[in-house]
């Protein structure tokens, strides 16, 4: 996605209906086109041989956000370097676009911010390295909740449910 609409990874996880001038595909944005111009996007070279040519290298393409079709609950990826005094998550497998990510600590809910390589941080961690509770919230205000065992670098876990 283009830098400016990658929106500092906002729209990371977002579904896509790309119309090319041979067909019409569905995409997922995992990383920024820095330079892409606005409303354009770079598609990888499986994803662009559906929709044009390779050939031709660039085409107008049309695309719009959609719900993505999944069936799987979500997936949380800690990250490398994690612990309870710095946690860092990223959502994955979603179907509809994250808006705010929060994780509790000290029974309270607390605020993530996500970075622009799609990781939710407290850079303060989450205090425990025992099990701790994690909120999502996407763009259309629906919710989810999951228990995560801990802030266990570089292990993915699966959430009990998707959006719906």
């Amino acid at each position: 996605m283009n830098t400016a609409q990658y929106d500092n990874s906002n729209i990371c996880g977002t579904c896509l209906k790309v119309e090319g001038p041979k067909a019409t595909i569905i995409v997922r944005v995992v990383d920024q086109c820095p330079g892409c111009g606005l409303a354009h996007i770079d598609l990888s070279e499986s994803a662009f041989a559906k929709v044009a040519e390779p050939i031709q290298g660039k085409v107008p393409v049309t695309w719009t956000p959609i719900s993505c079709a999944m069936t799987t609950p979500v997936t949380y990826h800690v990250k490398e370097g994690s612990s309870k005094f710095w946690t860092a998550v990223s959502v994955r497998n979603h179907k509809l676009p994250i808006t705010k990510v929060e994780m509790q600590k000290n029974g309270a809910w607390v605020n993530a911010p996500r970075k622009d390589y799609n990781y939710f941080i407290i850079d303060n961690g989450i205090g425990t390295d025992g099990p701790f509770s994690i909120r999502v919230t996407a763009q259309s205000g629906e919710v989810i909740e999951d228990q995560l065992p801990g802030p266990q670098p570089g292990k993915l876990f699966t959430g009990k449910t998707n959006f719906k």
